[in-house]
């Protein structure tokens, strides 16, 4: 598992991406080149209307199969 957390800005774009717990720098680097190229997010809103940044922690689980 890959704990990562990163801001979707005001316009859908991501940035800030930190590893919180890594597995191997390899790995870790690849989630971060893949959140890096992921298309455009939907802002989040205020009051459903301004868009603001949020900040956003997931996990990413790798299975090693045999």
């Amino acid at each position: 598992k890959v704990f990562v957390m990163f801001v979707v800005d005001k316009d859908g774009s991501v940035g800030d991406i930190k590893i919180l717990r890594g597995i191997h720098p390899k790995l870790d680097k690849m989630v971060v080149d893949i959140i890096n190229s992921s298309p455009l997010w939907k802002p989040g809103r205020l009051n459903s209307q301004d868009p603001v940044k949020v900040r956003y922690s997931i996990t990413v689980i790798f299975n090693e199969e045999q």
